[in-house]
């Protein structure tokens, strides 16, 4: 199967193993996102996003330019700093993430995210190792198939207006009779 060809099966069944972690009383199993919990991630981080940017985050802030050859390196960064600095605006987002990573009904995120409030770091971090091993291809898909063209083409519209509304050289304004 060549690189440009999509794999259905694996989009379909994802291959990365389920893992358990206990929280509480209860035993969660994390597996890599379905569809409709992709969806759902991709939902939380956009009201996320957009909470930033109206409460004055720039998009610029979350997608620093980090000189660097190795793209797969550059993009893990910048995900990660994205994240961290989104988290800044919306501090429910990682506690939103491990819900959705986890597979949490609805009916059980109010007592879940209480129980988060007792993980230790190296359970969090364990929660959050699995679940990037487990949907990085989907969250890079994500930010360079969707965000990164929906960033350029608002640049894009950005100088395309400001160099309209800038006045030509051969024009002078008038200036009101008296």
């Amino acid at each position: 199967m060549s690189e440009t060809e999509i794999d259905v099966v694996e989009i379909l069944d994802p291959s990365a193993e389920p893992h358990e972690t206990i929280i509480g009383e209860r035993t969660y199993v994390q597996t890599p996102l379905t569809f409709f919990r992709k969806v759902e991630l991709f939902s939380v981080l956009a009201d996320a996003i957009d909470k930033a940017l109206s409460e004055g985050a720039l998009i610029s802030e979350f997608l620093d330019e980090i000189p660097d050859s190795s793209v797969e390196l550059k993009e893990a960064d910048v995900f990660i700093k994205a994240i961290v600095k989104v988290v800044k605006y919306s501090p429910e987002l990682l506690s939103d993430i491990f819900a959705i990573s986890l597979n949490v009904s609805q009916s059980l995120r109010k007592e879940f995210k209480h129980d988060l409030e007792n993980i230790d770091d190296d359970q969090a971090m364990d929660i959050l190792n699995h679940f990037i091993d487990q949907n990085w291809d989907a969250m890079m898909d994500f930010f360079s198939k969707q965000v990164n063209p929906l960033i350029v083409k608002v640049s894009e519209k950005m100088r395309l207006r400001s160099t309209s509304l800038k006045p030509s050289k051969g024009s002078r304004q008038r200036t009101p009779k008296q």
